[in-house]
């Protein structure tokens, strides 16, 4: 089953290289270069749009096959999660590039609606990045040192932190629902869920005596009460392998 989610994931990204290679050799013609840069931007957008639709297709792969538990235990004995912005990344960067190209179409048609369109796409980035700030986030748990090392991207900055294990106070997980209306019988309309979107937090005391909480990651059919599990057992295990050799 594994050699078959390879596969599926291998064909849009093949599509994608087919599509850019195309678009790439359309800019370096003659033509591109004559027809000024509202072409070139256009087949950059188009690019970004294939590459984008790989990243969806393959997360949502990867989610069908259930194989993205992403607590990782590495070779060393130390464990790893990685988070990307699988939904904000994608939607702030597509936003953007269709601002860009609104933009350039009013300034060529001096029509208003270009521009009243172009300024809807650029502030709806703005509110995902508001709603949903981390584009990357790297957590390295590292059990002999009894450390987690985390570390995010985000729209409102850098965060690195280093946290010990026993000022973890708890790890918790909430999900939520996407539902979408359907019709179940003739007259009769229901919501049923679409997908389920699971995230995964620490809830740390800090040397203010302060409780704080970081989301370690999130995403679509995440199995949050197993990653909880996975990491509260790391945890335990490692607690007790230093407890042992500190007698």
């Amino acid at each position: 089953m594994k050699y078959l989610m390879y596969f599926l994931v291998g064909i849009p990204w093949a599509i994608t290289l087919f599509v850019i290679l195309v678009l790439t050799g359309l800019c370096l013609s003659e033509g591109c270069h004559m027809s000024g840069s509202i072409d070139f931007t256009v087949f950059s957008v188009i690019g970004i749009v294939f590459i984008l639709g790989s990243l969806w297709l393959q997360f949502f792969i990867i989610s069908l096959f259930r194989d993205w538990l992403p607590f990782k235990i590495k070779n060393d004995g130390n464990a790893k999660m990685t988070h990307f912005g699988w939904v904000n990344l994608p939607l702030i960067i597509l936003g953007g590039g269709f601002a860009y190209i609104l933009y350039l179409m009013a300034r060529s048609e001096g029509d208003t609606t270009f521009t009243i369109l172009g300024i809807v796409c650029f502030v709806f980035p703005l509110a995902i990045m508001y709603q949903y700030p981390n584009i990357y986030i790297r957590n390295e748990f590292d059990g002999t040192n009894q450390q987690l090392k985390y570390f995010a991207l985000t729209f409102k900055g850098l965060v690195s932190k280093s946290i010990p294990f026993l000022s973890i106070k708890a790890i918790k997980t909430y999900k939520t629902e996407v539902q979408e209306r359907r019709r179940s019988v003739a007259f009769f309309r229901s919501n049923q869920t679409v997908f389920s979107l699971h995230t995964v937090e620490i809830i740390y005391e800090t040397e203010e005596a302060e409780d704080k909480n970081l989301v370690l990651v999130r995403g679509r059919d995440l199995g949050g009460e197993e990653t909880v599990k996975q990491i509260e057992a790391f945890i335990a295990d490692s607690l007790a392998k230093h407890a042992h050799k500190s007698l």
